[in-house]
């Protein structure tokens, strides 16, 4: 029998694990294991997790036996899980407004990093105030790559100069909302 923890965790295991169509069909998506853990749940959880879905053939592993590499990939078993399992269908319709926001917020991070972190790809306006926004009210349930955090950073800093304490401020608040 598994905890209201664990079934929680699976939860945000598929959800990560699924490639989201947008107009085509959902498939599976490799994620890394570092990706996974958050605040709400460490790495102690994610891995039991990992190894009771892997056991159960549910998920596979470039390293199977292995939990404690969080380099290790992970990915749903077969496809036909995303096609034909109706809760995690169920899952993905109610959380897809903010599964899509979370992805194009850490794409934008990716971007940013692929530049060679140039500040043209920093958010500003509007674009900015969605992201902070969307980290205040979703960060438990959707929480950001901790390579967002570098990101947000350097935007800061781009903003505001040498202002370090603002920043480091400003960035503690961001972060903050993670962790509550």
């Amino acid at each position: 029998m598994l905890s209201a923890s664990e079934k929680e965790k699976i939860k945000v295991i598929f959800l990560a694990l699924t490639q989201l169509g947008e107009g085509t069909e959902d498939t599976r998506r490799r994620v890394l294991k570092q990706d996974l853990i958050t605040a709400k749940h460490g790495e102690g959880v994610v891995d039991l997790m990992i190894q009771k879905l892997a056991h159960e053939r549910l998920i596979v592993t470039d390293k199977p036996g292995e939990t404690t590499d969080k380099k290790m990939a992970i990915e749903v078993a077969h496809e036909a899980l995303i096609r034909e399992w109706e809760l995690l269908r169920q899952w993905l319709d109610q959380d897809l407004a903010n599964l899509l926001q979370q992805r194009k917020i850490e794409a934008l991070a990716q971007d940013w990093e692929n530049s060679g972190c140039k500040s043209a790809y920093l958010l500003v306006g509007f674009r900015l105030k969605e992201v902070r926004t969307f980290q205040k009210e979703q960060a438990l349930q959707y929480p950001l790559k901790n390579g967002v955090y570098s990101f947000c950073w350097c935007w800061c800093h781009y903003l505001f100069g040498n202002s370090h304490l603002y920043c480091a401020i400003q960035l503690e608040n961001f972060a903050g909302n993670s962790r509550q």
